[in-house]
């Protein structure tokens, strides 16, 4: 026989509190508002933050003409 004081499922009844957060679902958030945080704080720092940072060698933008040898053809 079934019991019918039993809960087969979410209530919809008025009153009735809803089930607490997952854990998993704490921890996503916790781990978004962090990394939310530290790019906030990179970008009002400024600071050379992108690519160029770990080439190791001037940037780019610096070039230096190459000085073309004369033609030394017979």
């Amino acid at each position: 026989m079934r019991d019918k004081n039993r809960s087969h499922g979410p209530s919809n009844a008025p009153g009735t509190p809803a089930p607490p957060m997952p854990n998993w679902v704490k921890a996503s958030l916790v781990i978004a508002a962090l990394v939310a945080i530290v790019v906030v704080v990179a970008v009002l720092t400024g600071g050379e933050h992108g690519p160029g940072r770990h080439l190791g060698g001037p940037s780019l933008t610096d070039t230096h003409p190459v000085p073309v040898a004369a033609d030394s053809r017979p």
